[in-house]
């Protein structure tokens, strides 16, 4: 029967798809491949830096024990130190005049010692700053590697699916490719073989052969990877490439104790210990992987590593494998200001749901995880209404910053011990040291393992001591940052995200529906008192992990008021600040004094001030308080302490609050960066447009608005604070300068509501009245009868006018504005029949108090004050409506011939000492 292809035909296709399965097969090892190039390049970064500690010795210390070497005879012949004599042989050695062959194996033998002992010295420390060629190789070497496997897995998948069915088809058409043979070939045998045919045509078309050819050349792609690209990876994903070169070539990062300080019989079972971790959307460090499974094993432990090593990522990566293995619920209890972290982690992590069961919404919340399961996580003062029922378990309890719970007695002690008592596993968590405070540490032991609590309480004495140390091994397990991480990552940085109280949301609400922007951008700072302070609780928590972990804090704000408040708010911990007013020589003399200070000292800073020009390498811990609209201004402010000369690994925080603008601007400036990652030319164009607008920040503002309203639409309600809303609009300001003095104060009287206290207690008039204040609301507290005399809050000249001019019907609330634009209706109106003589009311304060106030805070001085900075606020949008008022004073200046000679428009823009705010000046 006739063929409709060829021998030739056959043999091609054949050929075609034998190369495409030898391909695959090949691409299927690239991994051992690319494992062996890791090694060998690891290798050889491991020789030049032992050959560096080598340079570093000198060949005289081949003398130290007094055998005679002549080592000035090995200088001369410039053989300076123990690497030139590493590279040298014997025989080089003993061709020199003076040194026979058996001194030079002696040398050699001598050399060798000092070789063994660099080679357990020299660590690799890859960082991106040290782009030499041996670093460069090695990591590009894991960037190929990691960039290859989800190829290679694709290959050999392909393979596994399709190589068999190739290969019997090829055999299948084999008789179709000898033009001798076919003809003896029977019919049966014939059709069989032009179906094989038709078969591997179809496969070169069909989906098999489409995804061979993209994942093979991606592949290629891959191995050419130029040395930027890799490195740009390495600073992406640091912690993967270092993961691999453990697994690959473990003890070069100097993590060569694979059992990190566990006894050798407890080590072996952890080692047995099986980790299930799908759903893990994060690589595991080596010692991370060991502390999963000594928790898996253990199954109550207290997990003290430092801070910076993850213990948040080891217990997600417990319930992960617990959840592999059938369990259903966890929990975590934590500190409130760090509920929104753990929430963002484990959702960023794993495949976990997470229900935060705190705040309002907390019993509904804790029975949908009841039903439901997943984490709840919740708070030391929640666990008071964490109630499940008696015979209700769940899987594991996380118990974060244990030391919470160190007073037996306290209630939160008492409610979580009682929610323990439902968990199948405990797991208690603090980065703080507690071998120095060994009875908190017996304390929290007692909880989670009593009998080794009970073993060790007589010997607590002796807590440094290595028998101390193995009897609580199996209950408590720390290490430090230079046991696992001596690759030491120098910059670690954390998004700290906290949750709004209701009081920080309604201040940020009415800042972003008055279009208060710096307020707006003050969230959370700007609290009357920062113990109600969700960012001020998280720093305090930040400042007292770094105490117990030896470590100093430099504190980042743009705002002078929020330094000012965390100065007082941490007190004695604070340096004096550093800002723009701080001259050179002061500021170099606050950081020696911060370089001499103790652990848990903090220094704050303006970050336009502090953040250029400083060296401040004694703190290792750096916070930010709010986003910065420029990220070069961040990252400038972080170098200040991530420089040469740190000796400690930087711990980055920044403070941010979520449902905020914090959120936007950040994502908003982490897309700009991806962008300009992925695509702009590295020039300071390209810098620059990384930068946040003043436009783009109005969209983010009106964007909140939008929320804002919606939300408040949704419900049907308004806030609280709209009711009594005291900012102005340029409409109402423009409507009362229309009205009369009379007028003016019966409109504000509404608006405001009357006093219902009198100024004065009584009328000695020693006393004022602190309850008729009102400055926590903005609001100033005008005497209606001001119009008649001078200063009647002033108690010298209040004792001149009768007393019933401090009555609480006789006195009316305004804002800064309004209490000008009083004064200005009293200087405009003719003069009140009962004045006092030789005064002039309305004008003197306005001038000489009012105007000097409003002119100093519209030149960018911030009030110092709490009180005057809420007064100053609410006028923050309405500098154009106080030139309005100022121009029509000059009007009522200009007509009054009293006043035309005595004062000139220089005293309208003055500031409080005297000088003249040209940015008012020139309007007027």
């Amino acid at each position: 029967m006739a063929r409709p292809f060829s021998s030739k035909d056959a043999k091609l296709i054949i050929e075609k798809h034998c190369l495409m399965i030898s391909r695959l097969t090949n691409a299927s090892s690239l991994d051992k491949k690319y494992k062996e190039n890791i090694k060998n390049a690891s290798d050889k970064l491991a020789v030049q830096e032992v050959l560096a500690v080598l340079r570093g010795i000198p060949v005289e210390k081949l003398n130290r024990e007094k055998k005679g070497i002549k080592t000035k005879t090995l200088r001369d012949h410039r053989y300076c130190n123990m690497a030139d004599l590493h590279t040298a042989s014997v025989y080089q050695i003993a061709s020199i005049k003076g040194i026979s062959e058996d001194s030079a194996y002696t040398i050699k033998r001598m050399v060798n010692g000092f070789v063994e002992q660099a080679r357990k010295e020299a660590k690799i420390k890859l960082s991106a700053d040290n782009r030499n060629l041996s670093a460069t190789e090695l990591v590009k070497a894991i960037a190929v590697y990691r960039g290859s496997l989800k190829g290679v897995d694709a290959c050999k998948e392909l393979l596994f699916y399709h190589k068999e069915r190739v290969e019997d088809t090829i055999e299948t058409l084999k008789p179709a490719t000898n033009d001798f043979k076919w003809f003896f070939t029977s019919k049966v045998i014939k059709n069989k073989a032009i179906e094989a045919y038709n078969t591997l045509v179809s496969m070169t078309e069909d989906v098999y052969f489409l995804r061979a050819n993209h994942e093979l050349l991606e592949l290629d792609k891959n191995e050419q990877m130029q040395g930027n690209v890799a490195w740009e990876d390495f600073q992406k994903n640091s912690v993967q490439f270092f993961t691999i070169l453990e697994e690959i070539n473990p003890g070069l990062l100097g993590t060569d104790d694979a059992i990190y300080g566990l006894p050798e019989d407890l080590a072996r079972e952890i080692q047995d210990e099986c980790l299930f971790p799908d759903g893990l959307l994060c690589s595991l460090r080596r010692y991370q992987e060991w502390g999963v499974k000594y928790i898996l094993h253990q199954e109550k432990v207290l997990l003290g590593d430092e801070m910076g090593l993850g213990k948040t990522i080891q217990a997600i990566a417990t319930m992960v494998s617990l959840k592999n293995t059938g369990a259903t619920h966890f929990v975590v209890v934590c500190p409130a200001s760090v509920v929104t972290n753990w929430c963002r982690e484990i959702a960023k992590h794993s495949l976990l749901r997470a229900t935060k069961v705190h705040g309002a919404g907390r019993s509904m919340a804790l029975r949908s995880w009841i039903q439901t399961g997943g984490v709840a996580v919740t708070t030391y003062e929640t666990t008071s209404y964490f109630k499940v029922d008696e015979d209700f378990r769940f899987s594991l309890l996380v118990v974060d910053e244990a030391h919470y719970i160190k007073n037996p007695e306290a209630r939160r002690t008492v409610n979580t011990v009682d929610l323990s008592q439902h968990a199948d596993r405990l797991l208690f968590m603090t980065g703080t040291a507690l071998e120095n405070k060994v009875d908190e540490m017996i304390g929290l032991i007692q909880l989670l393992q009593p009998n080794i609590a009970n073993q060790v309480k007589h010997i607590a004495f002796m807590s440094s001591a290595p028998q101390f140390r193995e009897k609580i091994a199996p209950v408590y397990y720390r290490r430090k940052r230079e046991d696992v991480l001596t690759e030491l990552p120098e910059l670690i940085e954390s998004k700290e995200w906290c949750s709004l109280s209701k009081e920080e949301e309604e201040l940020y609400e009415r800042s972003i529906l008055e279009k208060r922007y710096a307020d707006a951008r003050r969230v959370s700072w700007n609290v009357d008192d920062l113990k109600n302070s969700s960012k001020a609780k998280r720093l305090l928590e930040i400042v007292e992990q770094a105490e117990a972990e030896d470590r100093k804090v430099i504190v980042f704000s743009f705002f002078l008021d929020t330094i000012r408040k965390i100065n007082l708010f941490l007190g004695n911990r604070c340096m004096n600040p550093i800002n723009g007013s701080v001259t050179p020589q002061r500021r170099q003399e606050i950081i020696d004094e911060f370089d001499k200070a103790p652990a848990g000292a903090v220094l704050t800073a303006q970050i336009q001030s502090g953040g250029t020009g400083l060296n401040i390498q004694s703190a290792s811990v750096v916070v930010i308080c709010e986003p910065q609209f420029k990220p070069s201004i961040e990252n400038q402010a972080i170098s200040r302490a991530y420089r040469m000369g740190q000796s400690r690994n930087v711990l980055v925080y920044r403070l941010l609050c979520e449902d905020t603008i914090d959120e936007k601007i950040t994502a908003m400036l982490e897309d700009k960066q991806a962008i300009f990652d992925a695509f702009a030319d590295k020039s300071v164009a390209a810098r620059e447009s990384l930068e946040l607008d003043e436009k783009t920040f109005g969209n983010i503002i009106n964007e909140e608005i939008e929320r804002i309203n919606a939300k408040y639409n949704k419900s049907g309600k308004k806030p609280e604070w709209q009711e009594n809303k005291v900012g102005n609009t340029s409409d109402e300001y423009h409507a009362q300068m229309k009205l009369s003095y009379a007028e003016l104060v019966e409109y504000l009287l509404k608006k405001y509501g009357a006093a219902k206290e009198d100024y004065f207690i009584n009328d000695s008039f020693s006393t004022k009245n602190k309850r008729v204040s009102r400055t926590k609301e903005g609001l100033y507290c005008q005497h209606i009868d001001e119009d008649k005399a001078i200063m009647l809050s002033n108690d010298q000249y209040a004792r001149n006018n009768p007393f019933s001019y401090q009555k609480a019907e006789r006195l009316v609330y305004c804002n800064i504005l309004e209490h000008l634009l009083l004064h200005i209706k009293i200087a405009e109106e003719p003069r009140n029949a009962d004045a006092n003589e030789n005064e002039l009311p309305g004008i003197g304060g306005a001038i000489n108090l009012i105007c000097r106030e409003v002119n100093d805070f519209y030149d960018g001085k911030i009030p110092t004050q709490e009180w005057k900075g809420n007064i100053m606020r609410l006028i923050e949008e309405n500098f154009e409506d106080y030139i309005m008022m100022l121009e029509h004073l000059w009007e009522v200046i200009q007509k009054d011939s009293r006043y035309r000679s005595i004062i000139f428009k220089e005293d309208l823009a003055q500031g409080w000492y005297g000088n003249i705010v040209s940015k008012v000046y020139d309007r007027l």
